[in-house]
């Protein structure tokens, strides 16, 4: 026969039990993320930067200069901004944005051709984050504002804020991260471009270099003055075959 056991066994039996199934369960492994490999596309794309564009500051706002992934709830309390407790960027977003640009510029930079005098490009990043319009749909938004500065003086001779957003594919940090990478990627292009219409080689040349930040401006008011000149002188005939008809 089984011999019954203590009712004192019982109790510490039971305490034990209760005691396992109350313990915290423990965490799951903290998530690292970076903008991942350079796009295959990376040299068709680094070609396009200006020979001459060398990389300044690459800055961002306060919140932004730590490693969190941030997001925020548009449809109920938009003005909170949260960041995912267990993920996170290898380094701070403006840290691994200063990285895959100088890729980019130096990838560039590999010319036989004499290079012009060289302009500086600073980079300030506004917003990067994870947007969500419902529990289930998000978009992710990158702002930055990107200044051309001429070297001997600090002028500036061209600026322009980037506003891109993208569909988030996944409503979590993997999707935020997959969509900021591939919106990174996107400014790199757009910001090749722009570069390209703004001419920055010939913006850096002696003649308008002298003319430091007023460059644009001077070119704009010729333009202007321009068609001030061509509208005068169409009201005047005008008024001419207005006179010669009375």
């Amino acid at each position: 026969m089984c011999r019954l056991k203590s009712p004192l066994t019982i109790f510490v039996f039971a305490t034990l039990l209760s005691a396992c199934s109350v313990l915290p369960k423990p965490l799951p492994p903290e998530s690292t993320y970076d903008f991942g490999p350079p796009p295959s596309s990376a040299a068709s794309l680094t070609s396009q930067f200006p020979h001459n564009v060398v990389l300044g500051n690459v800055t961002a706002t306060p919140w932004l200069q730590s490693e969190d992934i941030y997001y925020r709830f548009a449809y109920a309390d938009d003005v909170r901004l949260r960041h995912y407790a267990r993920s996170r960027w290898l380094s701070s977003p403006p840290s691994l944005l200063d990285s895959r640009l100088s890729d980019a510029i130096t990838a560039s930079n590999h010319s036989t051709q004499p290079i012009p005098q060289h302009v500086t490009l600073n980079v300030a990043l506004h917003h990067f984050e994870q947007i969500f319009v419902s529990p289930k749909r998000s978009y992710v938004l990158m702002q930055v504002q990107v200044t051309i500065i001429e070297p001997t003086n600090g002028s500036v001779l061209r600026a322009h804020v980037f506003h891109l957003t993208r569909k988030a594919t996944f409503p979590n940090a993997s999707g935020a991260v997959h969509a900021l990478s591939a919106t990174v990627s996107q400014f790199l292009s757009d910001l090749a471009e722009w570069l390209r219409e703004a001419d920055v080689a010939r913006s850096s040349r002696p003649k308008e270099r002298a003319l430091g930040a007023n460059a644009s401006v001077f070119r704009d008011r010729a333009i202007h003055e321009g068609e001030l000149r061509s509208l005068t002188e169409l009201r005047r005939a005008q008024n001419k075959k207005l006179l010669s008809g009375r």
